[in-house]
């Protein structure tokens, strides 16, 4: 692995692992009730400190997977990149309630930010990889869209079952159900046997952080990805319903 991916592996990472720790920190928050002021509405100031941290962290490590890799530069372009991403990322969870919540968000900002800043390049060369995963251009998103939309019948907002389809080879599953008899690695299997290498996820909500994943990436659980290639279709209308388009008898499962 060479330096730039290595340094834009870690700084995945800490997003992850900083995110984690302060989702159970507030998790503890929540377990001692001390998330919410008296009246039972508004946030406590200890809870305001937390919870904005794994938000913006989160928009940071989104950011940070718009960069393709393949892409990347020498490794003080690639640091300067993602120390950019740590100052700008924002989504519709990291606009700030007070001044509390604005000023956690700019430490974990800043922390990040330090981190990438002095990651030297001798760690750099203890680093592991993580699984491949890059967050889609809003172009490259909404180009899929228009594919899928275009030989599945998707309308704007609902698909099938939730609106009309009058192709004859589209089912609909529960997701759970599905899940428990189509377990991730054996969809891997599945795909990876037909030469699929990498799969999309298209969402129905939050739709500019439609994502890429390799098929052998740990990422992938249970139906969280869509495979794209016109054999093969899965997308997400519904937490309880997978609409999957079954194209000729071999692809059934």
């Amino acid at each position: 692995m060479n330096k730039s991916l290595a340094l834009h592996s870690t700084a995945r990472r800490y997003c992850l692992q900083q995110f984690a720790f302060w989702c159970e920190r507030y998790s503890e928050i929540v377990r001692k009730e001390g998330d919410r002021q008296l009246d039972g509405y508004h946030y406590t100031a200890e809870a305001l400190a937390t919870f904005p941290r794994y938000n913006v962290l989160k928009a940071i490590r989104v950011e940070i997977e718009r960069i393709d890799p393949a892409g990347l530069g020498d490794l003080e372009t690639t640091r300067a990149l993602l120390i950019l991403a740590g100052e700008i990322a924002e989504d519709d969870f990291t606009r700030p309630i007070d001044e509390i919540a604005q000023r956690a968000m700019i430490e974990e900002r800043e922390a990040f930010c330090r981190y990438i800043r002095e990651f030297t390049v001798a760690n750099l060369n203890e680093v592991e990889t993580l699984p491949f995963r890059r967050v889609l251009t809003g172009i490259e998103s909404n180009a899929l869209w228009s594919r899928l939309r275009g030989k599945w019948q998707i309308p704007d907002h609902y698909w099938y079952p939730l609106a009309d389809c009058t192709l004859p080879d589209v089912a609909a599953f529960k997701a759970r159900a599905f899940e428990k008899a189509m377990p991730y690695q054996r969809l891997q299997e599945m795909l990876a046997a037909r030469g699929i290498e990498r799969v999309w996820e298209l969402r129905e909500y939050g739709r500019s952080t439609s994502r890429m994943y390799r098929c052998s990436s740990r990422f992938i659980t249970g139906l969280k990805a869509t495979g794209l290639p016109a054999t093969w279709t899965g997308s997400f209308t519904h937490p309880m319903r997978v609409p999957l388009p079954l194209p000729a008898g071999s692809w059934r499962v």
